[in-house]
């Protein structure tokens, strides 16, 4: 071991010539003497390990200055950002104060020409004077003529306040009736003034065709006057024509309408229809007429003094109930409120998730508002409001139904 070096740093082993380790280049620091010192070799695991230290600390370093150079580099960019952005809004502010600075400029510019166009315009009067007013002075001031601002221009685009208060006034009044009357005509709310138009819109006679006397009576009147139109006198009813004379119904609900012929054919006189027993059958307004009950009535048509009448049988027969069957399944109609506006309207109901050949046995609280047949056809029969039941195996679901009939 005479004449070596240890390096502290690795182990190797070296000359005591050299100055430096030739494996990690750390300087010598301790030189062999005359009495050299033991060291202990270090292992090829403890070799490794430096190394893989030494590695690690230099990529530890690369990191830390690679993260300052980036680090850097945005510092940079977001100074170069708020240069531009601060260019850009000198840039602008620098191109508005030349914009305001030509308008300024423009407007003195007409106003000194105005002023020149003025003396001129003085300065030529007065060289020619007029001979009537010579007596007057001719150095008499000019008026003096303003030129219209920006401001005073951009207020004619305006619209009038009183304008724009109307329009909303309008348009609110317009809100409020459509929207009465659309509650009104869907049956929610029950307005008398609508339906005292409807019933007076009924009552009021159609247009009479109006004659006029023939050419050659015109022609035989004397010079100087006017012929003058004779309206045709409103004409009666002389006959009544029904399509049917009698009708017969096997169940309840059923409707069936009953045609009128009016005679003579430019009649205006309005057309009624009456039952003699609401229990047995009731009547529309159109002439539609629905079974309610078994028995016999009559159904009476009148126009003017004319009337015409129409027998009516109701003879239902009576079937066995049906057997039901438990049923596990939801009950639920596909639609649970309905609404008619006229007698004789009808409706199908149809339950959800239903097999076909399930027995459901159908019944109406009050069958002198809505009737319900075997398969559900329901059929509005008087005003008010009821509910149709639907039973299955000893479930039971119901469905309202408002008859919201028009008054007339």
């Amino acid at each position: 071991m005479l004449n070596k070096n240890v390096c502290p740093n690795c182990g190797q082993l070296y000359d005591t010539d050299l100055e430096r380790c030739p494996l990690c280049g750390t300087p010598a620091q301790v030189l062999e003497t005359e009495r050299p010192v033991q060291r202990r070799r270090i292992t090829e695991q403890e070799r490794r390990q430096r190394v893989n230290d030494r590695k690690a600390a230099e990529r530890e370093e690369r990191r830390r200055r690679k993260d300052e150079l980036l680090a850097r580099d945005a510092e940079e960019e977001r100074l170069l950002e708020e240069e531009e952005r601060a260019r850009r809004e000198a840039k602008q502010k620098k191109k508005a104060e030349k914009r305001e600075r030509k308008e300024r400029e423009k407007i003195e510019r007409e106003q000194q020409e105005m002023r020149e166009r003025n003396a001129q315009e003085q300065r030529e009067r007065m060289a020619r004077p007029h001979p009537l007013e010579q007596a007057e002075p001719t150095d008499r001031a000019l008026p003096y003529v303003t030129v219209p601002t920006r401001v005073q221009q951009s207020d004619r685009g305006r619209v009038p306040r009183a304008f724009l208060v109307m329009s909303t006034l309008l348009l609110a009044i317009t809100l409020i009736v459509g929207g009465t009357y659309l509650l009104w005509k869907t049956g929610v709310m029950n307005i008398s003034f609508y339906d005292k138009l409807v019933a007076r819109r009924d009552e009021k006679p159609a247009a009479q065709p109006v004659e006029t006397q023939p050419p050659a009576t015109q022609a035989a009147e004397p010079s100087g006057t006017q012929s003058t139109d004779v309206p045709v006198p409103r004409a009666e009813c002389t006959g009544l024509v029904l399509d049917v004379n009698e009708l017969s119904f096997t169940s309840a609900g059923d409707s069936k309408q009953i045609s009128v012929i009016v005679e003579p054919e430019g009649c205006t006189q309005k057309v009624a229809f009456s039952t003699g027993d609401d229990t047995v059958a009731k009547v529309g307004s159109t002439g539609v007429v629905t079974s309610i009950g078994e028995g016999s009535t009559v159904i009476t048509v009148t126009c003017g003094g004319i009337t015409a009448e129409c027998k009516v049988t109701c003879a239902f027969p009576t079937e066995p109930p049906k057997p039901t069957e438990p049923f596990d399944g939801n009950l639920e109609f596909k639609t649970d409120d309905i609404t008619f506006f006229e007698p004789g309207e009808n409706f199908v109901l149809i339950l959800k998730d239903l097999p076909a050949d399930t027995a459901v046995i159908w019944t109406s609280d009050d069958e002198n508002i809505a009737t319900v047949d075997d398969g559900g056809h329901v059929v509005a029969v008087g005003k008010g409001t009821t509910k149709i039941n639907a039973e299955v195996g000893g479930k039971k679901v119901s469905c309202i139904v408002r008859c919201n009939f028009k008054e007339g």
